[in-house]
Order: structure tokens, then sequence, then C-alpha cells
């Protein structure tokens, strides 16, 4: 058995990159296929949207229908947005399954185990229906934070319509546009770092959807050490804060060649000309492919910090290393 014991972030991020290392081809393939799913539900986006709602296509089509008929350009646009919703609902639920799939593929050999893709994906499509019922309970709790955290900044920019226009309407309204923009950046911090270790928490503990969702806050809160850097959501925000740079930068490389493509074709710059539709799917196509073939490899990074984190987690907290070595001298 490979040598647990608590670790530095320093060691976590180390142990994560050669962990990474040493699986990224099988992680490619478990992930491709998801990837590839992603992007059929995007293009399949595109095409509703030019079915049904053109106006979300942006360019003179869309000032246009603003000006003739604006009535008409809120429902589509509406009506775009509630499907890139259920998309991205769809997408982030394909992430939480894959992610299950890679830390129950991936644990065994942080323990110096063998383990193969076809067991951990039999294992977790046994398990779909917490997978599910855990989904569903974070995109409530998720969804009424929001609106919580939205009700200040919304107050204050409903303000500035009730009083007289001049100086305090304006502070008002600014006031609430910075509320708001500073909610969205709080839930969404708060989003990660409370639900970082659930895919964990359901690949390799014993518990339904209500216990994944109660065991990923206990083990994200908290504190594991003295200092600012012991608070345990400090240390997950280091880990979270290093591996969405590593994927930021991978991702802006390698959208270069699509964006490329869309300032030749599609003039992206200005409002009342751009034209998404313009760029030839035989150039759109591969350099969207190129981006997702480099999602697909560096994903992973992700699950690889979290197990690693969870695993380090509960060496420090309920002494994992000793439960398995004496698990490993009863045998």
């Amino acid at each position: 058995m490979v040598d647990l014991r608590p670790l530095s972030l320093g060691e976590i991020i180390d142990r994560s990159a050669s962990i990474w290392r040493a699986n990224w081809r099988a992680l490619f393939k478990l992930f491709l296929g998801f990837q590839l799913a992603t992007y059929i539900l995007m293009k399949g986006w595109e095409l509703v949207g030019k079915t049904y709602f053109p106006v979300s296509r942006g360019g003179s089509r869309m000032v246009e229908m603003i000006q003739a008929n604006p009535l008409e350009a809120v429902r589509q646009l509406g009506g775009s947005t509630l499907v890139a919703v259920a998309i991205t609902w769809l997408s982030v639920f394909f992430s939480t399954f894959v992610a299950v799939v890679a830390t129950r593929y991936l644990y065994p050999q942080l323990l110096g185990k063998r383990a193969s893709l076809g067991e951990s994906l039999q294992f977790t499509w046994g398990k779909r229906g917490a997978i599910l019922g855990f989904y569903l309970l974070m995109t409530g709790w998720t969804l009424l934070v929001l609106v919580l955290a939205l009700i200040p900044g919304s107050a204050l920019f409903g303000g500035a319509f009730l009083v007289e226009s001049g100086p305090a309407s304006v502070v008002l309204g600014g006031l609430g546009v910075l509320g708001v923009g500073a909610a969205l950046v709080v839930v969404v911090l708060w989003f990660f770092l409370r639900f970082m270790l659930a895919s964990q928490v359901l690949a390799l503990e014993e518990a339904g959807a209500l216990g994944a969702f109660r065991r990923s806050n206990e083990l994200s809160s908290g504190r594991v050490a003295e200092g600012l850097i012991g608070l345990t959501k400090v240390r997950l925000a280091i880990v979270f804060t290093v591996v969405a740079v590593i994927i930021m930068i991978v991702s802006v490389l390698f959208t270069i060649p699509q964006a490329v493509v869309q300032l030749v074709y599609a003039n992206p710059f200005n409002p009342a000309g751009a034209n998404l539709d313009a760029v030839p799917a035989l150039l759109a196509v591969p350099t969207e492919l190129l981006q997702v073939f480099a999602q697909t490899v560096i994903a992973p990074l992700w699950v690889v910090f979290d197990l690693v984190f969870y695993t380090d987690m509960r060496v420090r907290r309920e002494g994992l290393d000793l439960e398995l070595k004496l698990k490993e001298a009863q045998a």
C-alpha cells in the first residue's frame, strides 16, 4: 500500500500532477465520450437557436428585432436562455457522473492497487439513482442560495426606479448592479467549494443522495491546522485556483484557432454586423473539436486534485491511513 500521510498543499499539487500524468491516456478515453456528448448538446443548442430563436444569434437581426418588435425579441432571448440553462444543467450532471467514474478508477491506484474503467463504469451506473438524487438536491440548494444572495442587490436596483430620477437613482442603480454582480461571484465560488468533494463521497462511501449532500459539506468545512491556511475552505480555494488557472490557460491556447476563424468570418466585435452563422462548418467544426480534445486531456485534473484532497482530509480527520493499514494486516 502507498504510504498515506497528511500532505502540504504543495505535496497535494505534486501528487495530483503525478497521478494525472500516469493515467492521462485512460482518463482521456473515459472523458472523451462525455465531452463529445456535451459538444453534441451545444451544437444542438445552436440548431435550436437558428430555427426558433434567431435573435439569439446576435448581429443585425437582433438589433432590428429589438427596434421593430421588442416583445418578440425578449421572447426569443428568454427562450434561448432557458434552453442554454437546461443544456448547462445536463452538462454539469455529465461532469458529476464522469467524476464519480474517474474517482472510482483512480482511488485503488492511489493505494497501490489495480482498477479497470469497466468496473468503475459498472459501479457508477449502479449508483445512478443516488447520483441523480444528490444532483437534484444540489441544484435546489444552489438555486435557494442564489435567490437569497440576489435579494439585496435586486432590491437596491429596484429602488432606483421608485425614487425620483437624479443622483439618488443613479447611486441606487449602481449599487444594485454591483450587489448583483458580487452576489453571483460569491455564489459561484461557494458552489465549487461546497460541492467540490461530492463526487468522491459518492464514489467511495456508502452514502445515498442525502448522505452525500451532508457528507460533502462536512468534509469541506472546519479546519485541519492552525492559522488561515488551516481552514478547509481556504485550502480548497487554493487548490481550486491552481486547477482553474491551469485549465484556463490550456483552454485559451486551444481557443485561438476558433477565435481567429470567427474574427475572419463572423465579425464578432461589431454587435450590429456580427454573424456567427457565417463561419463555414468545414472550419468551425475542426476548431471546435480541437478545443474539445484539449479539454478532454486537461479536465480530469479536477477529479485528481479533488481525490487527493479528499484522501488527505480523511487521513487528517479520520485516520484513514491507520484504518487501511489495519485492514491490510488483518487480511
